[in-house]
């Protein structure tokens, strides 16, 4: 959020406040790169927990197999 939020704004105030134009870049490629990381971040984990669940059913499923001398 904040990366989107405050930095994505602070790009167009920089250019009213004057700053060199290499310090303006230098906040849009942190924003951009705070927004991938974020996302990559996201998706990680995401993947993870589905895969994760994914792994207890098949164990439970194994479980209650055995249970039943399947």
């Amino acid at each position: 959020m904040f990366f989107a939020a405050i930095l994505d704004m602070l790009h167009p105030a920089s250019g009213l406040w004057g700053w060199p134009e290499r310090v303006r870049y230098g906040v849009t490629l942190l924003e951009v790169i705070g927004e991938i990381g974020a996302m990559i971040f996201i998706m990680a984990a995401s993947l993870f927990f589905a895969l994760r669940q994914s792994v207890e059913k098949h164990t439970a499923r194994a479980g209650r197999a055995d249970a039943r001398g399947d």
